[in-house]
């Protein structure tokens, strides 16, 4: 398949870490109804800058869980280059500090914004993506489609990519970062003649066909996940 999406990103090259950091909580509701969360740490409170001033009350602090750049240099790569299968690997994430951080030392942040270092705010990215992949299994689109109706990739650009030895310009879909990248990524496996594909040893999808790299016999995500299955099978069979 022609690589319509032109995509590249940058992570830590020393990667991340998790800390438990203490802040407030603020929900803004917005005509009775729409609310939308903000956590303040405690170190910006009662800044000049700071949208809550506080008075000190111990019992509205919550500690929240962030993961935190190692700062080493960023490192330039090509995601989904790199996985034709992401949007199935952050499917496959659990909404946990070690699963999140796994994903992100792999790949990056999700984002640019400081939520995406947030560990519990990966919960409607993870849950959307896991829902899609059921959804493709069942071939029950209409939720996807419903949410493609949707703003969902603020700051999309499209444009032609008109390279050396190309005979004509090549259109492109370039996201603004990874999170509109994977849907992005979701949205062309849909409309393509790839296959997805569970794994046998660890359930995580992953996609075979065409420009994948991946054989349509393959059971597996991953050279880990097959010698894993085949040192299992052998101590099965030595009892």
């Amino acid at each position: 398949m022609s690589a319509l999406i032109k995509f590249e990103w940058q992570r830590d090259s020393a990667g991340y870490h998790v800390e438990k950091r203490k802040g407030l909580r603020l929900v803004h509701a917005f005509d009775g109804e729409v609310k939308v969360e903000e956590f303040v740490f405690l170190s910006e409170v009662n800044e000049p800058w700071s949208p809550v001033s506080w008075d000190g009350s111990e019992s509205d602090i919550e500690e929240i869980e962030v993961i935190v750049p190692n700062g080493g240099p960023l490192l330039t790569y090509y995601p989904l280059e790199e996985e034709p299968s992401l949007f199935a690997i952050l499917a496959a994430t659990k909404l946990n500090s070690d699963s999140v951080l796994t994903f992100v030392n792999r790949f990056g942040p999700l984002h640019h914004g400081r939520t995406s270092m947030f560990v519990e705010y990966w919960d409607s990215d993870i849950k959307n993506t896991s829902n899609f992949i059921s959804a493709i299994e069942g071939k029950n689109y209409q939720i996807i489609t419903d949410y493609f109706c949707n703003d969902w990739a603020s700051g999309l650009r499209v444009r032609f990519d008109y390279t050396t030895g190309r005979s004509k310009p090549q259109l492109c879909l370039t996201p603004p970062d990874l999170r509109s990248a994977i849907y992005l990524q979701l949205a062309q496996h849909i409309s393509s003649d790839r296959e997805l594909r569970r794994c046998l040893h660890c359930g995580t999808g992953f996609v075979f066909g065409s420009g994948t790299g991946r054989r349509r016999s393959g059971h597996y995500c991953s050279d880990r996940c097959r010698k894993a299955a085949w040192f299992a099978s052998k101590e099965n069979a030595n009892g």
